[in-house]
């Protein structure tokens, strides 16, 4: 942190700071909400439906490819 000399530099770095810490805030807020969000029984269910119907489709694939080659 640098030196501060006059009481404008003290109200600016004041100033600075509280500006910083609110956009610190803000982020914070978007992750956790994101967290919130994407950690939900819903959403855990939809994630691995999703990644079955995936690896499924993959095997199944693989089964047929097998067969007729």
């Amino acid at each position: 942190m640098r030196k501060i000399r006059r009481l404008e530099d003290i109200e600016h770095e004041k100033l600075k700071l509280k500006v910083q810490q609110l956009d610190q805030e803000k982020a914070i807020g978007a992750t956790w909400k994101e967290l919130k969000y994407s950690f939900s029984p819903g959403a855990l269910l939809q994630n691995k439906i999703g990644h079955w119907a995936q690896v499924g489709w993959r095997l199944l694939s693989r089964k047929w490819r097998e067969k007729f080659s």
